[in-house]
């Protein structure tokens, strides 16, 4: 008999730039290090970057008609997800007797998933899961969420998430459902080349996601003063949406050169920044952190890169220290001053950085997170051969 797969279906380009990305990157790359047999099925609106080591488990779903860019329509936005799905379902028909096991991320495929499940007694897994309903929303919107999270909590086979809130809310008052937490890893450890590191201060972070850009409003405050006592430095910001960010090009730093946005950037070219960069600002004072913001500070840490932050950038990354794996700032000014003397001691920062990915590479790689979940994986796949 054939070897039956995992089946993944994705709702964006693959891979693309984001955390969740990052994330099904390192897990599909992980279970295939494990041999488990994979197939992914993801849309196609883009271009996209191929990994040519993973080309072959990819089936992509062309749906360039629809041109998902960011002046996208909500009606054609749902008129596209609704066409992919029927895509997959008939692709999963055509598939169904190799297919054990399906993982889904988040809301983008639960239906299908769910029907799935119904109609061909298959398990399925609900991968990334970050609940709406436990935030603060006005109370229709939440009571429409918690309906929606409820059902997937409850009909899903497994549950995993990289949020120890969602975990602990699911365990507390849906005792029944199989969940597990499995914080973001980096799916790759990055070669350190032989790079001089330069006075850049960096910034990654999707600027469609409202706590991103409250992030980078601090990072002006900061830069702003910071500017006024030295000159000698730079402010790479990078990530999508680059067009949200309008409201900032006509600030005198922006036109001086001292801040810069990149938007999105090639993997080289990010791979040589982040090989230059010597100080990662993220001050996320007081803001919640719902993205994918742990993973871009693991991908820092992982470079060797000095992590500057406020305590709820580093909050869910268990055994972290202050003064060894990174800095701690809690206010506008202790950021201008600590970033100030950093900047004149680049060998302080360095040794930051490395014992920060040294921290990285020994508790949060693939290999390590994953363990518990692809062996998992594997006992499913063998109970339903």
């Amino acid at each position: 008999m054939a070897m039956r797969k995992l089946l993944i279906i994705l709702y964006e380009d693959f891979p693309w730039y984001s955390g969740l990305s990052e994330r099904t990157l390192g897990i599909i790359r992980h279970l295939a290090s494990c041999n488990v047999n994979i197939r992914v099925f993801a849309p196609l609106f883009l271009n996209y970057k191929k990994i040519e080591a993973l080309e072959r488990i990819i089936e992509r779903i062309r749906l360039c008609k629809f041109r998902k860019k960011s002046k996208l329509t909500k009606l054609l936005s749902f008129v596209s997800w609704i066409y992919f799905q029927f895509r997959c379902f008939f692709k999963i028909l055509r598939n169904a007797r190799s297919i054990a096991i399906i993982q889904y991320e988040h809301y983008y495929a639960f239906l299908l998933a769910y029907f799935v499940k119904v109609l061909f007694k298959k398990p399925i897994i609900a991968d990334d899961i970050n609940l709406l309903n436990i935030r603060p929303l006005p109370p229709l919107r939440r009571k429409i969420f918690y309906i929606i999270e409820r059902f997937i909590l409850e009909k899903s086979s497994l549950v995993t998430t990289a949020s120890p809130i969602t975990y602990a809310y699911t365990k507390t008052y849906f005792p029944n459902t199989r969940i597990i937490y499995m914080p973001n890893a980096i799916n790759k450890i990055p070669e350190l080349r032989n790079y001089t590191r330069k006075k850049w201060i960096v910034f990654i972070g999707n600027l469609g996601f409202k706590q991103n850009i409250e992030a980078v409003k601090r990072i002006f405050k900061i830069i702003d003063k910071l500017a006024k006592m030295r000159n000698d430095f730079k402010v790479l910001i990078i990530g999508a949406n680059a067009d949200k960010a309008q409201d900032f090009t006509s600030n005198s730093l922006v036109k001086r050169g001292i801040v810069e946005f990149l938007g999105t950037v090639p993997d080289t070219d990010l791979d040589r920044i982040l090989n230059q960069a010597t100080i990662a600002l993220l001050p996320f004072f007081g803001l919640p952190r719902w993205g994918g913001q742990m993973t871009k500070t693991l991908k820092f840490m992982s470079y060797g890169i000095c992590i500057v932050a406020s305590p709820e950038a580093v909050k869910w990354i268990n055994g972290i220290k202050s003064g060894v794996h990174y800095v701690l700032i809690t206010s506008i000014e202790e950021g201008v001053n600590t970033l100030n003397r950093l900047l004149d001691n680049i060998e302080y920062c360095k040794r930051i950085g490395l014992n920060a990915r040294r921290f990285v590479i020994s508790k949060y790689t693939c290999d390590k997170i994953y363990a518990k979940y692809s062996y998992l994986i594997k006992k499913v796949v063998n109970i339903y051969r």
